[in-house]
């Protein structure tokens, strides 16, 4: 997936800083900012609904702010995506796990734009772009533990019988 910043957490879910992932890329005469591609978990195709993706999505999603005027819509982004991130990484073990799971319990979207982390890119954060937690310098979507969690909830989605139409 496209990927313009990295959340930076500690070991307990602290925001400790965003760091752009953006790279100067050539298009015609003109040098532009453009999101990386990062390896993610398989992500959702959304129309208008509410629709929460594992560990990279938006800012009204990952922190339940977006500048669109829309407070509430944000904060049942960052509701949708705090239920999906509990529920699949409930029981997983490890650091990374439990820095995101203390994160989303944590995390006040009301106090977002006073957070000292974010503040200073606030204005490019609202231009749009995924985002991504980042531990000691590791993306969290590669720690195996939760990859085997995310794998277990595909599993588990794909249970369902399969129906034929007639």
């Amino acid at each position: 997936a496209k990927v313009s910043w990295a959340l930076e957490l500690d070991e307990n879910g602290q925001l400790m800083a965003l760091h752009p992932l953006q790279q100067e890329e050539k298009r015609g005469k003109k040098t532009v900012l453009a999101p990386c591609q990062l390896q993610v978990p398989e992500q959702v195709k959304r129309s208008s609904g509410v629709a929460a993706n594992f560990l990279c999505d938006n800012s009204a999603y990952m922190l339940g702010i977006d500048g669109k005027g829309k407070p509430e819509r944000a904060m049942q982004c960052f509701a949708a995506a705090k239920e999906l991130h509990l529920a699949i990484l409930q029981n997983v073990p490890g650091q990374a796990a439990q820095a995101v799971r203390n994160f989303f319990i944590n995390w006040d979207p009301k106090a977002a734009e006073q957070n000292p982390a974010l503040e200073q890119s606030l204005k490019e954060l609202y231009k749009g772009g995924n985002l991504v937690f980042l531990i000691r310098e590791n993306y969290v979507q590669d720690d195996p533990e939760i990859q085997e969690a995310w794998q277990r909830q595909c599993d588990k989605n794909t249970d369902a019988p399969e129906i034929r139409c007639l």
